[in-house]
């Protein structure tokens, strides 16, 4: 539903991604992952790019991680300003790789062998 709607309009209810996502950890909990999502941008409305490009981050992280990771976690918010896409799981993989398929793009290690991947989708500034 999520690409189907991409084609009908340019910007779409955050909703469509929220579902988007909450499908995908139905799937993951079928490997053994155990996670959430969270998509609060303060606006019903959001560009359909941003939310794509969200989407399209969350998948980079996941296969990146799923062979290690048992929890994820991921959230579409505005800080500072800015619309970020935040994704965290609690085993690194190869996320590193991540930088180069989306430049902007932080990984931050959480000292515990986890990490935290973040990604700008629209409004400038740095993380």
């Amino acid at each position: 539903d999520f690409v189907l709607s991409m084609d009908s309009s340019p910007a779409l209810p955050e909703r469509k991604l929220e579902n988007a996502l909450r499908e995908s950890f139905r799937s993951l909990e079928l490997l053994g992952i155990r996670g959430g999502c969270l998509v609060n941008t303060g606006r019903e409305y959001v560009d359909g790019g941003a939310l794509t490009l969200a989407y399209d981050f969350f998948e980079g992280v996941v296969e990146r991680t799923w062979d290690a990771a048992r929890y994820l976690n991921a959230a579409v918010s505005v800080v500072d300003g800015v619309l970020r896409c935040a994704v965290t799981a609690d085993r690194d993989g190869e996320t590193e790789t991540l930088t180069r398929l989306f430049p902007g793009a932080r990984i931050l290690p959480d000292g515990e062998g986890g990490v935290c991947c973040l990604l700008p989708l629209e409004g400038g500034g740095e993380l």
